[in-house]
């Protein structure tokens, strides 16, 4: 992995380095998932996997043809970030997807454009852009994850 000096964040409770802001996000890992006796069908999870590109797809075909994976775990990421209340920045961003701060914000000014994110200033450092998902993006992506998650059920 690349060593990214330039793009090292902190805990804003503990001043710690992080890799990424959304570290602070608690995901909840079921515990199957931990238990090596269960044996995982690869073909199925691939099938899984390409199923949930056909839903987003589906999902987002109104506003575009199709969203690709690095705005899809945007979206991800902020609505994940939105029900533990963590802020989300473009640079923290940047640090989660291993990318330059420059390649990020043109990610989330086209998700902007297309009314799904929404930025504002950090009113403590004027620097910090925060994001958050739009009614409409929240709506969007909540419906994709709903359809991947009765998928996911259903595996």
């Amino acid at each position: 992995m690349r060593q990214h000096k330039n793009l090292v964040a902190s805990d804003t409770n503990t001043g710690q380095p992080i890799d990424s802001p959304l570290q602070r996000i608690q995901f909840r890992t079921p515990t199957f998932a931990k238990d090596p006796r269960r044996d995982v069908d690869i073909s199925r999870t691939a099938e899984l996997l390409l199923k949930s590109r056909v839903i987003r797809s589906e999902q987002f075909r109104a506003i575009m043809s199709d969203i690709d994976d690095i705005s899809w775990h945007i979206l991800v990421g902020l609505a994940a970030a939105k029900s533990s209340g963590t802020p989300v920045t473009a640079h923290g961003l940047a640090i989660t997807h291993n990318m330059a701060l420059s390649t990020m914000a043109r990610y989330v000014d086209y998700l902007a454009n297309l009314g799904l994110v929404a930025k504002s200033q950090e009113p403590q450092d004027e620097g910090q852009v925060v994001l958050k998902l739009t009614a409409y993006g929240d709506a969007q992506t909540s419906n994709a994850l709903r359809n991947i998650g009765r998928e996911l059920a259903e595996f």
